[in-house]
């Protein structure tokens, strides 16, 4: 099938390395980028690795299951929220993933990456969602995934929250201010 090629080329490399030198990854964390198009972040990819990550990518969200299937020691998973998945464009990609990793009892926290429109409009259903943090800056995914990554490996990605670089949104039309509190004086 198309989706496992992709998956299949990554499993026969990380064999391939693993067969010459078999604890070349023990000790270096795993990330998982899911996106349809991984060179549109090719610097981000390559900062990662230069950092001594190992990253796996998936193309899509099945794609991304399997290899969550398949391999153990995955730490941390990037998603972009839209991507094209069996020829169709979808837009909301990413939460399905989050949806569906939480139905398979996948833990792993999840970042997601996307641009600053995504960020705006589906940032607190990505939240409901599962993801431990939406950003578009790529300084805020660098340090999302050091603080997830320097955390121990059962960490609840609710306990990692947003971080300090999630802007405020701004109220909707309509919405009231909350009110402050009454300081004993």
């Amino acid at each position: 099938r198309a989706n496992g090629v992709a998956v299949d080329l990554e499993l026969a490399r990380f064999e391939a390395d693993h067969a010459r030198d078999p604890g070349a990854d023990q000790g270096r964390a795993t990330v998982l980028w899911v996106d349809d198009r991984p060179e549109a972040n090719a610097l981000e990819l390559a900062k990662l690795q230069d950092d001594g990550l190992e990253v796996l990518r998936a193309r899509s969200t099945a794609e991304a299951m399997d290899v969550l299937s398949l391999r153990r020691g995955v730490r941390a998973i990037v998603t972009g929220l839209g991507r094209t998945e069996d020829g169709e464009l979808r837009a909301h990609a990413g939460l399905a993933l989050l949806r569906q990793l939480r139905e398979a009892e996948l833990d792993q926290p999840t970042v997601v990456y996307t641009g600053a429109r995504g960020v705006g409009l589906d940032r607190q259903e990505a939240l409901e969602a599962g993801a431990a943090v939406v950003t578009a800056s790529p300084t805020e995914l660098f340090a999302a995934l050091t603080r997830i990554l320097g955390a121990p490996a059962a960490a609840e990605p609710e306990r990692l929250g947003p971080g300090p670089a999630s802007p405020p949104q701004p109220p909707r039309p309509g919405a009231r201010r909350p009110r402050r509190p009454i300081r004993p004086g």
